[in-house]
């Protein structure tokens, strides 16, 4: 039972950081083509990771 719950808790942690992450990488221009850039480079680099963190 302790297992499962720190297991949570480090996924909960993983997802708070990559949010953090997120907010300081993703619209930091008013321009449109810019954030949808910087949210496919976000999204591309932490679904990798997260792919290959399970793998």
């Amino acid at each position: 039972m302790a297992e499962r719950e720190a297991e949570r808790e480090e996924a909960l942690l993983t997802r708070v950081r990559a949010m953090e992450q997120a907010v300081g990488e993703i619209g930091t221009t008013l321009d449109e083509t810019s954030t949808c850039r910087e949210l496919s480079a976000f999204a591309s680099r932490y679904l990798h990771a997260a792919t290959t963190a399970t793998s």
